[in-house]
Order: C-alpha cells, then structure tokens, then sequence
C-alpha cells in the first residue's frame, strides 16, 4: 500500500482551522492516558530544540532519527501556531461573546491550543505560548528524556516510562480526537460554535498526511514502532471517532429547560441551512423526522458501520438498525437516549473489534470506495458534514488503490463542492460524485 499519498487536500486543515504492531510492542493493560491527563511533568519545548538534539539545521546521517524534528514543527506545522490563534481578533471576539476575559488565558481554550498540563506539572522551560508542541503529542518528558536520546533504548522502556504510543493508529486516534473532536473533559460546545468557531470536522488519515513529516518510516522505525499504513489511521480512526461521539452523547451535559443535549453533537445544517433538498427531491432528514426535529450529527459513527456493512462484518446490520433508534430518540425521544445509547455503544464495541483488527485486503478497499461513491449520490448527502466525510473516505481510498481510475483532477473537482460549507451544494456534490462512480464501474473497479 502507499504509505504516505499526499492528495488533492493540501488546504484542508487550512481551511477547517485547525501493517500492524506486535502485541509486545504496547503495554498490556488500560489504554495509555493522554499527555495532557498524565502525572510526568512537561518540562517543554526548549528542552528539545538544542542544536544537539531535535533542533538541528540539517537532518542526521548517523543517528536513527533526523534530528530536525524542533525546526520541522516550528516552521512547517500548524500546531506550532495554534496558541498564537488565540491573540487574532476573531478569538478575542470570540472570548469577548462567551463572556471570557480573553482568549489566550482561558482554560476552555487553551486546553486545546496549547499544551495545557497543570500548573504544578510544568517545567521551568515550559511555556503556554509554544501552543501544541512536542510533549502535548508524546507526553511529559520528565522520566524519559535521558533514556531516549541513548542509541539502543528500547522504544518499549520509553512507553514505560511515560512516552505516548503516538505511532500506534488508536492511541494516535484517541490523542488527535481529543482536541479534533472533544471529550468529557474539553469540547467545543455549541456556545462556542454559536460564538464563531468552526464546525469541527476530521479524518485521521488526510489530516496525517497533510502534517509535515518529522520522521521517516524506514526499517529501523518498522522495527521499534511496527509497521503502519495510511488505511490502519483511517480505519482506527474512523472507529475510534464513531465510540468518541458516542461517548460524548452519553456525557453531554443537559439543560432541563432544553428540548435537546448539546446541540454541537447535532447537524448544524439542520437548523443553520436549507441544504436538505436532494436530487431525488425527499431529504434524507425529511424522510426520518417530521418538520421541526433536529438531527443527531451521527455521520462518522453511520460511515463506520457502513464500511464494516459493506465488508460483511458480523453485527454491522444490527447496529445500523440501532443507530437509526438512537437517532430518532435524540431527536423526538430524549427519555429513550439514554438506553438507545448503551445499546448501541455494546453492539459498537464488537463491531470495531471484529473490523479493525482486520487486515483489508485490495479487494476489500475496492468494495469501499465503490459503496461510498453510491452513498455519495443518495439522499444522505444532504448534509455537509456527511459529504465531506464522504469525500475524505473516497479521497483516502483512492489515493491508497493508486489504479488510476480516478484522477487527481477528478479529485480535485471534487474537493471543489465540498471546499467552503457555506456554499456547499447538494446537487453539486451528487452531480459530481455520479460521475465518478459510472468511471469507477464502467472501467472495471471490480472484486
């Protein structure tokens, strides 16, 4: 498989604004906690940026890693940036509606533009100010950053002591989500949406290939870190994106003078945009829920089973049956949200299990994207976000299949309708995606 296929989605992350591990490699046990959750202290971004260590001009040709990692980020990635987003005005109009001082004090914020550890766990080099850096990705240093640095270390005993599985596709998921999406302890609600910030929408595997690359995935990385594709960042992060989203249904505060939880977990366009007709003339909202619901935002947790659907995973029917039941009941139900909810977060679990440790097959990616070009031209893509998503999966695939089928500039064209949600176009997008699919058939996309 291409492993890293950089595709038509250079300006994605601009424009949203901000093969498989050995057992032995990971510790056994409870999922690793996320950096900013852990007790080591984070000791900073200086204590990695010496010309000595990360923070040489030109990369290493004697050592294991490059040893550019420090300037790679400071010059070339957006999260190096993503505290000095707090001082713009959009942020300080932004703080200024929520009722906030400001923005680059506030814990809401900072939480996710910076690398926002406790007080009593910050170093004397740390600083806020450096915003997502290199400890926010691989955890307080504060216990490996002697052992790490010595030729022969194994990657295991840094784990051990405190590093981040980074490298592995779920506990890459769950730290990037963290931020991209939001858990029980940081979320972008829907006050702060209504505020000014951006609709959240995210793909691990296009978002990764659009980060500057600060390592080389050769023999000795497959050895200690194991031997990862672009398709394990999709598929486990389109799992764990679908139990992420759960979670937060399940978690959502509740106003008992609302009609709904939070309705940041809801179609935006729902409410904020008539992008509901389709070219089959009945939306897919409209054939769900009568006039004045308001739709769940369930489009990664709806993909997901519709890839395990599509590759005949036990359970993946059932629980799609169950999604439409959570649905409805987020929707016109709240006293059953709760239930519909536990039953869909057991039939989940197994289905993620059975289809993430996987190993796809071309035949199986073949069957994917074809499916997803078909969902593509439906009524379920009245909605942005489930377009876009679509797209990403669609773009993601494609890259990976490399047949030729589609072209960069079919891509490209693409990319196009679903380039700007405020004029997102149904039609647009359906026209296009119908084109794509007949090539896709018509030349022999079979398995």
């Amino acid at each position: 498989m291409v492993r890293r296929k950089l595709i038509v989605l250079s300006a994605v992350v601009a424009l949203i604004l901000l093969g498989r591990v050995a057992l032995a490699e990971i510790p056994e046990g409870p999922r690793a906690v996320l950096p900013q959750e852990a007790q080591a202290a984070h000791l900073g971004v200086a204590s990695c940026a010496s010309s000595v260590c990360h923070g040489k001009a030109e990369a290493s040709s004697t050592r294991r890693v490059w040893l550019t990692e420090f300037r790679i980020w400071q010059v070339r990635d957006p999260h190096a940036t993503a505290y000095d987003t707090l001082l713009s005005q959009e942020s300080a109009v932004i703080a200024q509606k929520l009722g906030l001082e400001d923005a680059f004090t506030a814990e809401v914020c900072l939480d996710c533009h910076s690398d926002n550890v406790a007080v009593e766990r910050r170093g004397q080099r740390f600083q806020l100010s450096d915003g997502v850096g290199c400890e926010a990705c691989h955890g307080g240093s504060e216990d490996w950053i002697s052992s790490h640095t010595r030729d022969g270390t194994p990657y295991t005993e840094n784990l051990n002591k405190g590093m981040y599985p980074a490298a592995a596709p779920e506990a890459k998921a769950a730290l990037c989500l963290s931020c991209h999406l939001g858990n029980s302890s940081k979320f972008a609600s829907h006050d702060i949406m209504g505020a000014g910030h951006p609709q959240l929408l995210f793909e691990l595997s296009s978002f990764s290939a659009n980060q500057p690359m600060h390592y080389a995935i050769d023999a000795d990385y497959i050895e200690r870190k194991g031997d990862y594709t672009a398709t394990d960042d999709w598929l486990h992060g389109m799992g764990e994106a679908a139990i992420a989203t759960l979670d937060l249904l399940r978690d959502a505060p509740f106003d008992a003078d609302s009609i709904f939880p939070e309705l940041a977990l809801y179609q935006c366009d729902g409410c904020h945009k008539k992008t509901d007709q389709s070219s089959r003339g009945v939306s897919y909202r409209q054939s769900m829920f009568p006039s004045g619901s308001v739709r769940l935002n369930d489009t990664v947790i709806r993909l997901f089973l519709d890839i395990a659907a599509t590759l005949d995973v036990d359970g993946a029917s059932f629980a799609l049956k169950r999604l439409d039941e959570l649905v409805l009941a987020a929707g016109m139900k709240r006293q059953d949200l709760a239930s519909t909810q536990r039953a869909l977060a057991e039939t989940l679990a197994d289905v993620r299990q059975a289809l993430v440790g996987r190993t796809l097959s071309r035949a199986d990616l073949l069957r994917v994207r074809e499916r997803f070009l078909i969902l593509a031209t439906s009524e379920k893509a009245s909605y942005f976000s489930y377009s876009f998503n679509l797209f990403l999966t669609v773009s993601h695939l494609n890259a990976e299949l490399n047949d030729g089928l589609l072209s960069d500039d079919d891509i490209a064209a693409w990319f196009r309708t679903v380039e700007f949600e405020s004029s997102y176009s149904p039609k647009e997008f359906v026209t296009v995606a119908a084109v794509l699919l007949q090539r896709v058939q018509l030349e022999g996309s079979h398995w």
